[in-house]
């Protein structure tokens, strides 16, 4: 069959514009790969550190046992959940007393700690330095393990530091009560060394687990310390949250397909919406600190709803509202968001860090929550005439980047 003149016309047209169209997609592909290196991305292979699989079988059965908490009644697996995505799936964390998963805690009479649960994807990963919403565990600039029990833990990992805290944190594992007011609760070391000694002693009248770090790490048992249980619960979260292979990483290293709204969100995040001046590297966090003026709920750290963040821990004034950079693996899985949790959706808190006010209702705020929005606005370090702004088309596109950040 002969075609006629016109219809050999559109036929040509057709072939140009499919063969420019496809020409940009190939463009957008290559930019977005090339702007992923460029800003440290890695291969998960290549993120994640060895652990030893006998200290992470042990390790794991501590992660989920109730009897190394000081009260009996909560476990580090109680506040991460994996159909939480590590995380527990509310605004702030129910500590001592709750019981059962997400919303079920809410329900009993458990000690609210007013932060977030962070998630665990990639902690104790290669070059993870920075822990906790206000940076409690880091690495200083001499390569040296910072925190506030510095002095009675002997560890150069701070994974293994950062394992230590909630074992002796007020309300997360530690209930508040009379005994621990009067005996516990005192601005000393000394008291954190033995409230940890306490805990060896109750594992080995109860439990057989220190008979089994002694054979584990080559000790006697009266030689067990609270930072063999530690190290055995840094080996498991370093197996069971390792980075996995993401839709974003074979996109980038196989050449698998992406979505057109998420290479388009990709494209935004690396270059107009900025979000990779702090989201960077291979955990999409600078792991740094940053003021942004997010809603605060519940009664926050510093109580009255207030939470001053990072200068909880240095008193300095330029760390005022200041929180670490979160990193963005397994991000579609971890909501609500913020270290307050305000945020339910992807794309609230997105629309977060471009609009702030644009979801508040100031009917409901008081003359106190306005000046400490006021302060966190005048606190954070970006210029109002350069913050980009974004259509909800592009707020969608950059939540359909950031869902190829996740896997199971």
């Amino acid at each position: 069959m002969r075609l006629s003149k016109n219809k050999k016309i559109y036929l040509f047209i057709f072939f140009i514009i499919s063969s420019s169209l496809f020409a940009t997609d190939e463009v957008y592909k290559s930019l977005l790969k090339k702007a992923a290196l460029d800003n440290d991305f890695e291969r998960s292979v290549d993120i994640n550190l060895p652990f030893d699989k006998n200290l992470s079988e042990i390790g794991k059965r501590l992660f989920e046992d109730k009897a190394l908490s000081f009260n009996s009644n909560t476990s580090c697996s109680s506040c991460h959940v994996d159909r939480f995505g590590s995380a527990d799936g509310l605004p702030v964390a129910f500590g001592v007393g709750a019981e059962g998963e997400g919303k079920e805690r809410i329900k009993t009479n458990g000690k609210i700690v007013p932060r977030n649960a962070l998630p665990l994807w990639g902690r104790g990963g290669k070059d993870f330095h920075t822990f906790f919403w206000d940076g409690r565990v880091f690495v200083d600039e001499n390569g040296k393990v910072r925190s506030q029990i510095e002095n009675t833990v002997e560890s150069s990992d701070p994974l293994i530091v950062a394992a230590h805290l909630p074992f002796v944190a007020i309300r997360e594992m530690v209930e508040d009560n009379e005994d621990v007011s009067k005996n516990l609760k005192k601005e000393s070391i000394d008291i954190t060394a033995e409230l940890y000694q306490q805990l060896v002693d109750k594992l080995s009248n109860e439990t057989s687990y220190i008979k089994e770090l002694a054979v584990l790490y080559g000790v006697e048992e009266n030689e067990v310390t609270f930072n063999h249980i530690a190290t055995s619960i840094a080996h498991f979260i370093r197996d069971k949250f390792s980075i996995k292979k993401t839709p974003f990483e074979n996109f980038v290293f196989e050449d698998s397909p992406l979505s057109n709204d998420a290479i388009m969100g990709g494209i935004l995040f690396y270059g107009k919406a900025k979000c990779s001046s702090c989201h960077t590297g291979k955990y999409f966090s600078d792991l740094k600190f940053y003021s942004l003026p997010f809603k605060q709920s519940f009664f926050g750290m510093n109580g009255f709803g207030v939470d001053y963040g990072k200068y909880n821990m240095t008193e300095n004034n330029d760390d005022l509202y200041k929180f670490r950079t979160p990193p963005l693996y397994n991000v579609e899985k971890t909501a609500p968001y913020s270290h307050s949790g305000s945020y339910n959706t992807l794309q609230e808190v997105i629309i977060a860090h471009y609009d702030p006010l644009r979801d508040l209702n100031f009917e409901d705020l008081d003359y106190k929550d306005r000046i400490e929005l006021i302060k966190r606005i005048k606190n954070s370090p970006f210029k109002v005439d350069e913050i980009p702004t974004l259509s909800d088309t592009e707020i969608n596109q950059l939540s359909e980047f950031l869902k190829t950040l996740t896997f199971d």
